[in-house]
């Protein structure tokens, strides 16, 4: 089925009523959305955050999917453990090609409410957009894949218990409070955050440290340390262990010019397992669980 060009609206949309795997958490409805394709050259992204609506500009349905059933999916934070998706067999190129602008208001029960936040629109009520629209149906599995175990070394952990104030908890479902004047603003509790030639993290957990690792190195990193509590971390390559992690990147390359190769999967291991040793960690190679998000059927959506 082809997709006009002309803006295609819903009103009052049904959406799911509860929040996916917290039966206690209502999903707010939507009171209009409009999906349309992406106008030539727009430039892809969401829009300004606006407490009840929101406007997600020139996106496949690829990127709405890790989206809303992966990266926001519990409609409060940003979720940054890894999950394969995977689209279904011979699955038709457009899901990563065709580029959709989303427009959404979210129904207002209380008038002096100001509406859901980014997390919610992005995460939920976003799937269930995807589910009538795009007649979306997808299933969630468990895979045992080769992965690293994040594990103390034999000297034991030289781990900096988190300094009380230097974090904030993430909840994107909350407006953003400015600091006082002069100051930065807080880093969320558990982000990596990238260095020149390291990354820094603080209030985390050994779990949210092998989250952070995982987007390193070439497999899944989970934790084995049986260390509880918050950690300020520093995985620090200050000594040239992390080139090929940490570097800034290259500039543009120059037309005609082929761009550099990427890093060796292999090498930024083994620079990440020497950074690690200085906190008394290593990665050992393992079998694990790994969650996959399958694409059982998908359509273009349709007009209305």
């Amino acid at each position: 089925m082809k997709t006009s060009a002309a803006m295609m609206t819903i009103a009052a949309l049904a959406i799911v009523p509860l929040l996916r795997g917290q039966s206690n958490i209502p999903v707010p409805k939507w009171e209009a959305v409009s999906i349309k394709p992406c106008t030539p050259g727009g430039r892809g992204g969401v829009g300004r955050p606006d407490p009840g609506r929101i406007t997600v500009n020139c996106v496949s349905l690829m990127t709405l999917i890790r989206q809303s059933y992966i990266l926001f999916a519990n409609g409060k934070t940003m979720n940054l453990q890894q999950t394969k998706l995977v689209p279904m067999d011979k699955g038709p190129a457009w899901i990563d090609s065709d580029l959709y602008t989303i427009e959404a208001k979210a129904e207002t029960t209380v008038p002096s409410r100001a509406g859901p936040g980014q997390a919610m629109m992005l995460g939920p009520m976003m799937q269930a957009v995807l589910e009538d629209r795009f007649k979306l149906k997808l299933h969630r599995e468990t895979r045992q894949v080769p992965v690293y175990t994040l594990a103390v070394t034999k000297d034991g952990p030289k781990l900096q218990p988190a300094a009380r104030g230097n974090c904030v908890v993430q909840d994107l479902d909350q407006p953003f409070t400015p600091p006082p004047p002069g100051q930065a603003p807080l880093p969320f509790c558990g982000m990596a955050h990238i260095m020149t030639n390291g990354f820094d993290m603080k209030g985390a957990t050994m779990a949210e440290l092998s989250t952070a690792l995982s987007g390193w190195v070439d497999r899944k990193v989970v934790d084995k340390t049986g260390i509880a509590g918050a950690f300020d971390v520093r995985v620090d390559g200050s000594n040239g262990e992390l080139p090929s992690a940490f570097a800034p990147p290259p500039p543009p390359p120059q037309p005609g010019v082929p761009p550099p190769p990427s890093p060796d999967p292999a090498e930024t291991t083994a620079s990440i397992q020497s950074a690690l040793q200085k906190l008394g960690l290593k990665l050992e190679p393992a079998q694990g669980p790994e969650g996959v998000l399958i694409i059982d059927h998908v359509e273009r959506p349709s007009e209305n």
